[in-house]
């Protein structure tokens, strides 16, 4: 969810999982800790996320 991707690799990830019978998809380790984090300490989560360069302002 925090990582820059363009949407042309969710619609393809998207299709797959649509067309397969799998039932559970990979989680990247560094999205399952974020998890983690944001229900054990949601106020450091949100700090953390305020500061990440995704959601920076810029000129």
């Amino acid at each position: 969810m925090w990582r820059a991707m363009p949407p042309s690799s969710v619609a393809e990830v998207v299709w797959e999982a649509y067309q397969s019978d799998k039932l559970h998809w990979y989680v990247p380790e560094e999205i399952a800790e974020m998890d983690k984090m944001g229900t054990l300490a949601p106020e450091a989560m949100r700090e953390q996320l305020a500061q990440s360069s995704l959601f920076m302002k810029r000129d």
